[in-house]
């Protein structure tokens, strides 16, 4: 399960899992009854989920890092040149991610708290002008 995996990777790393918030990416799948109770049992009263203890905000790309800004920055980077194979792709993807510097990863995740207050004063809005700070 999942679990077996993220919670001894942050706890390797010196994050304790209820220091953190749990947030699913809103698949059905994702939110069985069993795997709430399981996230639940880490994540006291911190799983963003449907069905968790806040409601998943649907289709909101503006709150995640991965969606505001890691897809966008890779894609540039991966398809500067169109890659010949499926193993120069998977190459230049893990590539580019280690070049990744670890200040633009902070910045992206320090400015999720000036989005999600954008986001709430657009009463759920897309944030399309609001960048990195």
């Amino acid at each position: 399960m999942l679990v077996d995996y993220v919670i001894p990777s942050l706890e390797s790393r010196g994050i304790q899992p209820q220091s953190i918030w749990f947030q699913q990416d809103g698949a059905a799948a994702h939110t069985t009854a069993s795997t709430l109770e399981c996230l639940q049992g880490y994540f006291p009263g911190r799983v963003i989920s449907n069905g968790g203890s806040v409601g998943f905000a649907p289709r909101s790309p503006d709150l995640t890092v991965p969606d505001f800004f890691l897809w966008g920055w890779l894609k540039t980077q991966v398809y500067q040149d169109r890659p010949r194979n499926l193993g120069e792709l998977k190459r230049r993807i893990k590539s580019a991610l280690a070049a990744l510097p670890q200040h633009t990863t902070q910045a992206s995740v320090e400015a999720l708290p000036h989005r999600a207050g954008v986001c709430l004063s657009l009463r759920g809005g897309h944030l399309e002008a609001v960048l990195l700070r």
